[in-house]
């Protein structure tokens, strides 16, 4: 399992727990290129004292073309 999909994965379970639109974890030692790979899922927001915020996108991204696809 890569980097990118076990935070995927975390990110995921932490949606399905609370529910909420948005989840904020401490990720302090997220790199430039492992944010630009999870903003192809999420809208990424860094926040103070380490925190980033994830929100989904709206729609699928498509693994094939790197496209993000609308519902």
């Amino acid at each position: 399992m890569t980097k990118i999909s076990y935070l995927k994965r975390i990110i995921e379970e932490k949606f399905k727990q609370t529910g909420q639109a948005n989840v904020a974890l401490l990720l302090r030692f997220l790199s430039k290129a492992e944010e630009e790979e999870l903003s192809r899922w999420y809208v990424i927001t860094r926040e103070p004292f380490g925190f980033v915020k994830f929100e989904k996108r709206e729609g699928v991204f498509d693994e094939n073309n790197g496209q993000l696809k609308l519902l």
